[in-house]
């Protein structure tokens, strides 16, 4: 048994534990994951538990602070029950966790008191409500939820750490809580905000406390021009989400590409950004990689050497040699447009040799003769196509034209 063996041979067995064979979810009893069959040695599952932790947290990688906080006490209380002499070294094992670099932390009301223990060198962040841990057996009510979050909120700025980067994994939050915390952190580089209950007031808020932001990401929210204009003042901004923000049109993209010039991501499809927005665009964001709008009049005649990302959308849109246009291009995206069997073979006169990845969508006038503009692009390992006319028969001699594929309308091909 393992508590009749002295504490140095305990710490050289925990010591001795091969991390890289043994996922998260081999340590989580709760997530389901098998259970260990050799040792059956509960207080060994509780060293291996331990080790993984602090191997994660040496490294400098992600550590899931909700072992750290809800499994904490009751581990070493195990550890002490059980008498197995490892109580001392679990301590200082978590007392070294101020080494976490990366944390997850889930807002429940048992835990989030510990989450102002974070140690100095914590400075990426995500925040989980508590109905997303899959130890909570009922879902708790919505007030308990966001008592959690706004208590979680107060708990991390409370602590040592120094955020550079928050994702929020939750839409529960307050807004007011949000304003809190990026001016607790006003060196934040990357924030993530998506599908949460924010104004452009808000957004205004954010820009001014943290000017430094690199990554900004407010998918889906009810922003709108004023606040995306407010993010003109954040001149290091490099990578905007903006998908599916309906309020978003030209005056708002327009301001934001003349006062950012480092922009190489922009993500603006489901936005009301047309042709002018995406004029000043191509003027003045040449260093974009990765790109996403509709229509795709203006942005089809623009010119990005180091595109690699298009997602095009909606029926105005001009046709291009997508070689010439864009060479490095790697992954190309339609979606709802009125393109037909002409216009793709325009669009792949030339072969795009990095083009790696084709997803067609809602594109009724694309048939079996247009998809086979595909075939010079020989270096393609995935398409998915749906709602167009391509036939199962045009399927097959696209696989057959194109060696290197390996995945069509999601499943394996086998060559």
């Amino acid at each position: 048994m393992l508590s009749s063996l002295p504490h140095d041979v305990l710490v050289h067995i925990i010591d001795s534990i091969d991390m890289e064979k043994y996922p998260l979810w081999f340590f989580n009893r709760t997530a389901g994951g098998p259970e260990l069959d050799e040792p059956d040695d509960y207080c060994l599952q509780v060293a291996f538990r331990a080790r993984w932790l602090l191997a994660r947290a040496l490294r400098a990688t992600c550590v899931y602070m909700r072992f750290a906080v809800l499994q904490w006490e009751r581990l070493l209380t195990f550890a002490s029950t059980k008498r197995c002499g490892c109580s001392a070294n679990l301590a200082s094992m978590f007392q070294r966790l101020d080494n976490v670099r990366q944390v997850d932390l889930y807002a429940c009301a048992r835990a989030y008191r510990s989450f102002c223990m974070l140690g100095p060198n914590v400075e990426r962040l995500a925040l989980y409500s508590a109905s997303c841990t899959c130890e909570e057996q009922v879902s708790p009510a919505e007030g308990a939820v966001v008592c959690a979050l706004s208590g979680s909120i107060a708990a991390i700025m409370n602590s040592k750490a120094r955020l550079t980067a928050i994702n929020f994994k939750t839409n529960d939050i307050d807004p007011v809580c949000i304003r809190a915390l990026v001016t607790r952190y006003p060196l934040l580089l990357r924030l993530s905000m998506a599908c949460m209950k924010i104004t452009d007031a808000d957004v205004t808020h954010i820009a001014m406390a943290c000017p430094s932001l690199t990554h900004i990401d407010l998918t889906f929210t009810a922003v709108g021009d004023a606040g995306v204009a407010a993010l003109a003042t954040c001149s290091r901004l490099q990578h905007v989400g903006l998908s599916l923000c309906r309020n978003v049109g030209d005056v708002g993209v327009d301001a934001l590409a003349t006062g950012c010039k480092l922009l190489t991501y922009l993500m603006l499809y489901g936005t009301r950004v047309g042709n002018v927005g995406m004029g000043v665009v191509s003027m003045h964001s040449v260093e974009l990689t990765h790109v996403a709008c509709a229509p795709g009049h203006t942005l089809l005649s623009a010119r990005w050497p180091k595109l690699r990302f298009l997602h095009i959308s909606g029926h105005e849109i001009s046709v291009c040699h997508l070689a010439e246009a864009f060479p490095l291009l790697e992954h190309f995206y339609l979606t709802s447009t009125n393109l037909n069997d002409e216009a793709f073979h325009t669009l792949f006169a030339f072969a795009c040799v990095n083009l790696k990845g084709v997803e067609i969508v809602s594109c009724q006038n694309v048939s079996d003769a247009g998809i086979l503009a595909l075939a010079k692009c020989s270096n393609l390992i995935f398409v998915h196509l749906t709602q167009t006319c391509v036939s199962e028969e045009g399927t097959r001699a696209l696989q057959v034209a194109l060696p290197n594929l390996l995945y069509m309308n999601g499943e394996l091909h086998a060559s």
